[in-house]
Order: C-alpha cells, then structure tokens, then sequence
C-alpha cells in the first residue's frame, strides 16, 4: 500500500469537521447562556394586572373590558381604575 506524504484520509476530514462543528456549537451555547445571564427578566416582576393596565394605556381594550378583566382578577377597587380618556368635543 503506498501512503502519500500530507494526505487525510476521508475518516480523519470527518473528524476534523465534526471537532470544528462542537467547539463552535460550545461556544453558541456559552453565549447564549452570558446573554440570558445578563439579560433582565421582566416577566417575573410583571404582575397580571400591570399587564392589563398596559393593555388599557395601549388601546388595546375599553374601559368596560378592562374594570371587568381587573375584577376578575381579584382588585375591585375603583379608587385604582384609570381615567377616562377625555371625549372629543366637536366645536367652535
């Protein structure tokens, strides 16, 4: 059999490739774990009727809807219920 000199063999390209292939899949999932790391989390500081109240500020849904979806969620005060948008008055 005769060896050519600075040749690989197709075994040894597939390794080459698959050792390249998990460094590089290593250091995704580093990042990825820095990135969620460092990342803040809002979802559990965000309570479900802040997420309502957002709703409410963004149009999303009336007030109708939303004294009805916060009772629902247990806070029946209406000292907290927001404003009434203003009207739009037609005039002079």
């Amino acid at each position: 059999m005769m060896i050519y000199p600075n040749t690989m063999s197709p075994l040894m390209w597939l390794w080459m490739l698959l050792s390249w292939v998990i460094w590089f899949a290593l250091l995704g999932f580093v990042v990825w774990l820095v990135v969620q790391w460092i990342r803040p989390v809002h979802s559990a500081t965000t309570t479900p009727l802040d997420i309502l109240r957002q709703r409410y500020a963004r149009g999303e849904i009336d007030r109708q809807t939303y004294v009805a979806m916060r009772h629902d969620l247990g806070d029946a005060r209406d000292e907290e219920a927001p404003p009434r948008p203003p009207s739009p008055t037609t005039g002079s």
